[in-house]
């Protein structure tokens, strides 16, 4: 609320919000006390997504793109497999645009931004995309 009087874009509200509430959406993750599994990404593919951001979207080769979600679905599922709740964290920047690519085809999966980690939950990387 305090931000909605000088920031309009609801894009950027949506992000702010969102880092306030980080505790509640991290809450539905943990396995363990203060326990929460990721899938995290390969520094190359993170690079390259990040390189690729145009306009707000992902301006990749398709059969690069296809490559990662088809990596991030079989990750995804592993995670399901082992009855755990399938997370990818990401860097802030590339999260909301990772959400939009996947959200159709992988609507289990909850994409996080690095400043959506409380500072008392420890991460576990689960597995790593793109390698």
């Amino acid at each position: 609320l305090e931000h909605g009087k000088t920031i309009t874009d609801s894009t950027q509200l949506t992000e702010l919000v969102r880092t306030r509430l980080s505790p509640l959406i991290c809450q539905k993750l943990i396995v363990n006390p203060n326990n929460l599994p990721v899938l995290t990404l390969a520094p190359a593919l993170e690079q390259k997504l990040n390189m690729s951001l145009s306009n707000n979207n992902f301006a990749l080769e398709p059969s690069l793109m296809e490559h990662f979600i088809i990596s991030l679905a079989n990750q995804t599922e592993k995670m399901l497999g082992e009855k755990k709740r399938p997370a990818l964290l990401c860097s802030s920047l590339l999260r909301r645009q990772i959400k939009q690519l996947t959200q159709r085809v992988l609507p289990h999966l909850t994409v996080l931004g690095m400043n959506e980690i409380p500072v008392n939950i420890q991460v576990e990387s689960f597995s790593v995309v793109g390698e």
